[in-house]
């Protein structure tokens, strides 16, 4: 895979054929209403692609997840809780966590 070049695509397969490893890997996982997955099912699937995207990054890299936290059956499944507590699983402490709401109007 050429190098200096950003890669755009479905990371869980760019990551998988690449013969060097990425400085940055910028993900933006699917909304669990955008899956087939039940809650326990869906935070597993965001266990393992932060798990890969992780093992992928080359010594000095960034990883950056946007997501959305999603209103179901009356309450707030906060998924960035869920990212941020399996990073400190990995050993990673996050740089920078950021949450940015936006209102409805």
């Amino acid at each position: 895979m050429e190098i200096n070049r950003i890669h755009c695509g479905d990371a869980l397969v760019l990551l998988d054929g690449m013969d060097v490893r990425p400085n940055l890997v910028i993900a933006s996982p699917p909304d669990l209403a955008e899956t087939d997955f039940d809650l326990e099912g869906y935070k597993e699937f965001l266990r393992s692609t932060l798990t890969k995207c992780v093992s992928a990054l080359a010594d000095n890299g960034v990883l950056t997840s946007s997501t959305t936290d999603r209103r179901m059956d009356g309450r707030i499944y906060e998924k960035h809780i869920d990212i941020v507590a399996h990073m400190g699983e990995l050993g990673w402490s996050p740089f920078h966590h950021k949450i940015w709401m936006k209102p409805r109007r």
